[in-house]
């Protein structure tokens, strides 16, 4: 009886909301069309694919900081390091020369909104290594590391995560490394990392409404009501939850089928600009609560996105080589707050050295890979003990009932997210910061328990190092490039002798 008094003062109350949940209070920074544009290009192509499906069906849940990605490689960009940089043009869709403009107007149009926390940091080596003015206009700041001493180091730099993250990301982006393989080593030239943390509370509040069911998993769900946009199609459905900083929404993409069915509309689904058909009406929307900690790594996507040549590929012509671009991230979802916080990091290291080091020639030699992830990454899960007490719990109550009572007293739709879902966080003027996709709770607890605590580490050295399916990826690349080297090699000499038949005819007439 409590709780459903509870639920029904809660809903009434929101129909006295004043004001327009969507109207925005912070002034907007300009950013030129075409740099919105591109970067909500680039996280589309991040996410809608199917190595980003593929996790969320074999972990339970999968997420990226999208702008994360982009700000590390507009870093590596700015050519502190020598490293190849083809293909970031195509990847970040902007101009090689315009990459670094591109993403200091995003950057300080992200950081007007005063919920948005963000860093970005260069660990060198090198102490007499300065910021140039595209490292400055980045807000990179460069920090001395030796690298020689990880067991320093990773910590230090580890623990800088956690206070950026409010405490949120401790020790969970870079491994203390062990028998399996370093984490960092002495030729380790650079890592580059930068953080986001976000918190805020929704326009409209979110109720706890007890035990719902997410497919055939039991799990908290919460509820809330209002004016809200929505979109509804015959594929999927889409409704967007605006926050009190009203710059921030929670866009919530339901498809009506399985997840499967979603990868022909998925790019559509993932553009907010394609608004056609949106409209406001009154709904109640039930969602399930969160409390995720993940990890992954982005290097297939990246190299089919066009950046073949900057990770894990130690070639005799290099300088230097990048690892996979890995991220640590947090989302929390209950009535009291709506909470994301990632770490996105790479480490530089120095080809020459390495080769020296491991004996390693060329990347085309897979006998002699060092131990190491899958490209698609490996997902390192956790849940807080407050979590699994409440997944755990037997007591259900029946929220359909309050829910139906007051959606016939203010006429409003139910949005019930039952199933497996996308969701992303769309800042008002630069598009999608945070994007996940909810798949199942129980394979999820699964991982947790699978992972015990002793190998955390281990999973945390899968996604940040380069390992032999990484490698295998930029062996297919580098014999390609052999094999067309060699085409035209042929072509060349096959077009030089038929030249001299064709003089000596000449001659002979």
């Amino acid at each position: 009886m409590r709780n459903s008094l509870k639920v029904c003062v809660f809903f009434v109350a929101l129909l006295v909301v004043e004001g327009n949940p969507f109207s925005s209070i912070f002034p907007k920074k300009f950013v030129p069309q075409e740099f919105v544009e591109s970067y909500r290009g680039f996280c589309t192509d991040v996410v809608a694919n199917e190595i980003f499906l593929e996790h969320s069906n074999a972990y339970g849940m999968s997420a990226a900081s999208t702008f994360g990605i982009g700000y590390l490689l507009s870093n590596i960009n700015e050519g502190l390091f020598s490293i190849p940089t083809e293909g970031f043009d195509e990847a970040l869709r902007v101009q090689l020369s315009a990459i670094g403009y591109a993403y200091r107007d995003l950057v300080e149009s992200l950081v007007e909104d005063p919920s948005i926390h963000a860093t970005s940091t260069l660990y060198t080596s090198n102490k007499s290594l300065e910021a140039t003015d595209g490292i400055k206009n980045l807000k990179t700041h460069i920090a001395y590391q030796d690298f020689s001493q990880p067991q320093i180091v990773v910590p230090t730099i580890n623990s800088r995560i956690a206070i950026q993250t409010y405490g949120k990301l401790f020790d969970k982006l870079i491994p203390k490394g062990g028998w399996y393989g370093p984490s960092v080593y002495s030729f380790t030239k650079g890592v580059f990392v930068n953080t986001l943390y976000y918190k805020n509370q929704f326009a409209y509040p979110l109720v706890d409404v007890g035990k719902g069911y997410f497919v055939t998993d039991k799990v908290r769900m919460l509820a809330t009501a209002g004016n809200f946009r929505i979109k509804k199609l015959p594929e999927y459905t889409v409704i967007s939850l605006p926050l009190q900083d009203k710059r921030k929404s929670l866009v919530l993409i339901l498809p009506k089928d399985d997840l499967n069915s979603m990868a022909p509309y998925l790019e559509e689904a993932l553009d907010y600009t394609k608004t056609e058909g949106m409209e406001v009406q009154p709904l109640i929307v039930q969602i399930p609560a969160w409390n995720f900690t993940v990890s992954n790594e982005y290097f297939s996507q990246l190299f089919y996105m066009g950046i073949n040549n900057t990770m894990c590929n130690w070639k005799d012509g290099n300088e230097h080589f990048l690892q996979p671009v890995a991220q640590a991230l947090y989302f929390y979802l209950d009535p009291e707050k709506f909470e994301i916080a990632a770490a996105t990091g790479a480490q530089l290291n120095n080809n020459q050295e390495f080769q020296a080091t491991t004996g390693l020639k060329s990347s085309n030699n897979n006998n002699d890979q060092p131990s190491g992830n899958a490209p698609n990454g490996r997902y390192r899960s956790s849940m807080s003990e407050d979590e699994e007490d409440i997944i755990e719990s037997d007591e259900t109550i029946n929220p359909a009932a309050h829910l139906d009572l007051v959606g016939d007293q203010i006429h409003a739709e139910k949005i019930t997210f039952d199933r497996p879902f996308y969701w992303y966080l769309k800042d008002e003027v630069i598009g999608p910061v945070f994007t996940g996709l909810v798949n199942s709770f129980k394979t999820y607890r699964e991982q947790v328990v699978a992972v015990e605590e002793a190998f955390d580490d281990m999973y945390k050295y899968q996604f940040w190092s380069c390992g032999p399916k990484h490698l295998a990826l930029m062996d297919e690349y580098n014999n390609a490039i052999e094999t067309q080297e060699d085409d035209e090699d042929i072509g060349l000499a096959d077009g030089l002798e038929e030249t001299e038949v064709s003089y000596d005819e000449n001659e002979n007439n």
